[in-house]
């Protein structure tokens, strides 16, 4: 959905005001668990998954400047983080 290497392809207030909520509110009155998958770097995001509650988070590329142990020790209580994985191993 959001992709831009080490930046957003969207802004933060398109983000919010276009896709904010709207999926996981359906998802989450159906009884489904959302599991968002991003590429890219979305620090400028984040937040705003943690405060809707997003499930599970990937893939968490190093290499786009994500580090997963400060996004564990951040958001680690809510979020299930999957990846940390180099997408050039």
């Amino acid at each position: 959905m959001i992709w831009g290497g080490e930046n957003l392809l969207i802004s933060p207030e398109l983000y919010r005001s276009h896709f904010h909520s709207n999926l996981e509110d359906l998802c989450y009155s159906y009884g489904a668990l959302v599991h968002m998958h991003n590429h890219g770097n979305i620090d400028k995001i984040i937040r705003d998954f943690y405060d809707i509650g997003i499930d599970i988070l990937n893939p968490l590329d190093p290499h786009d400047g994500m580090n997963i142990a400060e996004l564990i020790e951040k958001y680690g209580d809510l979020i299930t983080f999957v990846g940390g994985i180099n997408k050039f191993f």
